[in-house]
């Protein structure tokens, strides 16, 4: 079974779920900000179980597709340079943005390439998502891929909580934030993807390809093709009207406003009002984050 995941960490947290150890923490060396934990927090902190199988069987397809345009295709110079632009993060904050940029993306097209090479080979795959915009792009591109080829598909989507044993709620967004010991539990969620479904995904992202739109949201669990306005409502009642760095209004909004974007998005969006006057500098820093802005 091929796991085939979306976005670095989670592809990450999969390959260390595979073959997860509860007791690795004991040789490790566990960073933590604030109070030490204590040795029982440690362990069921780090509680869990193995998934199985072998951590290279697992697959991350990491083309950030919420974001720009779908018409040139996955392989693109356009894709390349969204990535690009993506990758080289905030102005000031990556000492070499190129070199940050060709390494993303020559992992990014040889996971593309093993994706293709095992789909020919009629491997099964499993497909992790949720109703993050990246992860559900994602979904759909793999079924329009993999609807090219003869092959058995499962998907696992994430639910927005489960409940544990100690009667508390944990709350998830995307894949991401599953700790590697925990994709066990979600491993009896698979459903099967039909060659009829896996037609009727590639068809909806044919549509979307053709739309042609710089964004795409998740509006009640559907992928839409929004304008790139779509979140500035939320961005800017974000922006204080005194002086405040722009990675603590970044985190802000990350954090409040659960909008299941990446701060890159956020980060683009800043840089316009900025433009337009909407919002000033007050105080420059060594990059954008430690930027002083406000609203104007």
């Amino acid at each position: 079974m091929i796991e085939v995941v979306f976005g670095d960490s989670t592809f990450g947290s999969m390959k260390m779920a595979k073959n997860y150890k509860s007791d690795a923490w004991v040789t490790a060396t566990p960073a933590y900000m604030g109070k030490k934990p204590t040795e029982a927090e440690l362990k069921k902190l780090y509680d869990g179980q193995a998934l199985g199988g072998k951590s290279s069987d697992v697959i991350g397809i990491n083309f950030t597709l919420d974001i720009g345009s779908l018409t040139d295709g996955i392989e693109s110079d356009q894709r390349k340079a969204i990535i690009r632009e993506i990758s080289s993060g905030p102005v000031g904050f990556i000492e070499d943005p190129e070199e940050a940029f060709r390494s993303y993306w020559v992992r990014a097209i040889d996971q593309l390439n093993l994706l293709k090479e095992k789909a020919k080979q009629g491997k099964s795959f499993r497909i992790w998502y949720s109703d993050t915009p990246y992860e559900l792009c994602g979904y759909y591109f793999v079924c329009w891929l993999l609807h090219q080829y003869e092959c058995q598909v499962v998907a696992i989507k994430l639910p927005s909580y489960i409940g544990n044993e100690d009667n508390t709620i944990t709350f998830y967004k995307s894949w991401g934030e599953v700790q590697p010991g925990k994709f066990y539990i979600f491993a009896n969620d698979e459903k099967s993807i039909p060659p009829s479904l896996l037609k009727i995904n590639a068809i909806y992202w044919k549509e979307l390809k053709e739309e042609d739109a710089c964004l795409r949201a998740s509006i009640n669990g559907e992928l839409k093709s929004v304008p790139q306005d779509f979140y500035d409502h939320f961005i800017k009642r974000n922006i204080p009207t005194v002086p405040t760095r722009m990675g603590k209004i970044i985190g802000n909004i990350m954090g409040h406003e659960c909008l299941n974007i990446t701060d890159f998005w956020i980060r683009k969006r800043i840089r316009h009002m900025i433009s337009s006057g909407d919002i000033t500098i007050v105080k420059g820093g060594e990059n954008e984050y430690t930027f002083h802005i406000k609203k104007t």
